[in-house]
């Protein structure tokens, strides 16, 4: 192996039927998810996921108990927790092609965990990982298992998604899911409907369009409301985008590709979330619908900056904390812009350029 995830695999097995080797498996991380959790396994039992093998990072919201009742979900548990630093591995990759990932002396379990479920779970043949609020669209018929069998993959072990935030039209319509149990994946919502990347360039793809969270902390000033973000820093992060037809730089808030379809190999190895040490295929470019802009945000920015576990210490939740507070301040703002497009089947992903070698 590339770094020995064998010291790190505390994995536990906690409930759940024996592990199935035909199928496409679903691999994923999850903290108090009860929010999601039935949509999602609606969602990819629809799209011919086989099992789903989840570790539960100590939730107490009721998930435990829901995943104990589901026949086709592997239950797992760790002593560790998401948050946690462990000396760096040995022999583990610290940089990659293109940006900076330097772990220094200390790495997220996290990106060892992503490593460890497809090394232990999946090693050899295709998986699935995604987060319990990324729910992957393919065009109507399609499976993820006709998916893995097209000969555009015959020979690849990667395959891209690009990560599209959903989000209500405005305000009002988030605060009126707040009381709601669980998301609603039928109601009322929008994406971004501009190009977000550029499968063509190389060695990674190239971004086109920052996203919807991006473009709304620099709308509603959400970046001058979170202190530890200055000026230059921010001219930093613009300078990495374009110019847009408009004459502004949108600042790259955040990775907006990720490698969800994987056929892992001894010796892969996730770099952090949103980058592996393997090439993905440039013949397929997946649609993830990320569902952050929901009724469930609000506690899970509570969550996130009481716990500081995420990544940079929750940061992103202080900026979406901050981009809350100034869209109260505006009375019923909106989350929506020009090209904005509601999110109402494959074929607005496709038209829009967000879905590449789908049909």
């Amino acid at each position: 192996m590339t770094f020995p995830l064998a010291a790190f695999d505390d994995f536990e097995i906690v409930s759940g039927p024996a592990q199935s080797h035909d199928g496409l498996p679903l691999l994923g991380i999850l903290r108090n998810e009860m929010y999601f959790l039935p949509a999602f396994l609606k969602h990819y039992r629809s799209l011919g996921i086989s099992q789903f093998i989840l570790l539960n990072d100590a939730s107490d919201d009721g998930s435990t108990t829901y995943l104990e009742a589901q026949p086709d979900v592997i239950q797992l548990r760790s002593r560790r927790r998401y948050g946690d630093k462990v000396p760096t591995p040995k022999g583990m990759p610290v940089h990659a092609a293109v940006g900076v990932v330097d772990h220094g002396p200390e790495t997220r379990i996290l990106y060892i965990w992503r490593s460890l479920l497809h090394a232990r779970f999946a090693l050899g043949r295709w998986a699935l990982q995604v987060d319990l609020d990324e729910f992957i669209y393919l065009p109507e018929g399609m499976t993820l298992p006709d998916l893995v069998a097209q000969p555009a993959l015959a020979e690849a072990r990667q395959v891209l998604g690009v990560m599209l935030d959903a989000y209500p039209k405005d305000l009002t319509a988030l605060v009126a899911q707040k009381t709601a149990a669980q998301l609603d994946t039928d109601a009322e919502w929008y994406f971004d409907g501009a190009p977000h990347l550029n499968m063509a360039a190389e060695p990674y793809p190239e971004i086109l369009h920052p996203g919807a969270r991006a473009r709304l902390y620099l709308r509603y000033g959400a970046y001058a409301r979170v202190p530890d973000i200055a000026p230059r820093k921010l001219r930093r992060l613009a300078s990495r985008l374009r110019t847009t037809r408009l004459g502004l730089r949108i600042p790259v808030h955040n990775n907006l590709e990720k490698p969800v379809l994987l056929r892992w190999q001894d010796g892969d190895v996730h770099l952090n979330s949103h980058k592996t040490n393997v090439s993905p295929s440039r013949a397929l470019l997946l649609l993830i619908v990320h569902y952050r802009f929901t009724g469930h945000l609000y506690a899970k920015i509570e969550m996130a900056l009481s716990e500081a576990s995420y990544s940079s210490g929750s940061r992103d939740h202080r900026f979406l904390q901050a981009l809350i507070a100034t869209m109260e301040q505006h009375g019923n703002a909106s989350f929506c812009y020009a090209k904005s497009r509601a999110l109402s089947g494959f074929s607005a992903f496709r038209e829009t350029g967000n879905a590449i070698g789908l049909g």
